[in-house]
């Protein structure tokens, strides 16, 4: 009986050991995931039946000089309303990039270094909808 705990005991600890090790694989792979191209985020729209057509990788010649993506994408969404989606290697340089849009007069909205816009044609709650799609996928 006491072989038979003993062993019960050591099969639970490798097979705690085991799950400890797949969390943290799973976090590299979460790092990973956060690493998107800006192309990759009108997955969500797309999914939740959003108008998303004519869709163009931007480079960095396309964008103004102080907006410095990573990855850049332009596409027309509902009503024919040109929008963008940027990314950028920090969240500063998002938040640079943010404020000149604004100045432009778009809709603007910025998280963990990517900047959605949209011009103001759009209504504010079809540009929640979409700032939604985005953010939450």
């Amino acid at each position: 009986m006491k072989q038979w705990v003993m062993m019960l005991v050591a099969a639970a600890g490798v097979g705690l050991a085991g799950c400890t090790q797949q969390t943290s694989n799973s976090g590299s792979a979460s790092a990973t995931s956060r690493e998107q191209a800006a192309k990759d985020y009108l997955t969500g729209p797309k999914q939740r039946g959003l108008t998303v057509s004519n869709v163009n990788t931007l480079t960095q010649t396309d964008l103004p000089s102080n907006v410095q993506a990573t990855t850049a994408v332009a596409f027309t969404g509902e009503s024919q309303t040109p929008m963008q989606v940027m990314t950028f290697k920090t969240q500063a340089a998002a938040t640079t990039a943010r404020q000149y849009y604004v100045k432009q007069q778009l809709r603007t909205y910025t998280d963990r270094r990517v900047l959605f816009t949209a011009e103001r044609t759009l209504g504010r709650e079809w540009f929640t909808k979409y700032q939604q799609a985005i953010f939450r996928q």
